[in-house]
């Protein structure tokens, strides 16, 4: 899967927190995942794509 996340750019957007995903589909779903890295995701305005 590729994940993008688009973190908006009003006042107050963006985050340091852990971010966990689930993916849901026909065949069921995925483990709980944690999305993230040593950069810095998830930043007001900012695209970040996971794989």
């Amino acid at each position: 899967w590729n994940v993008w996340v688009w973190t908006s750019d009003v006042r107050g957007a963006g985050t340091d927190a852990n971010v966990f995903i689930t993916i849901y589909g026909d065949k069921g779903k995925t483990d709980e995942t944690q999305i993230g890295n040593a950069t810095d995701n998830f930043e007001k305005g900012e695209l970040d794509k996971f794989k």
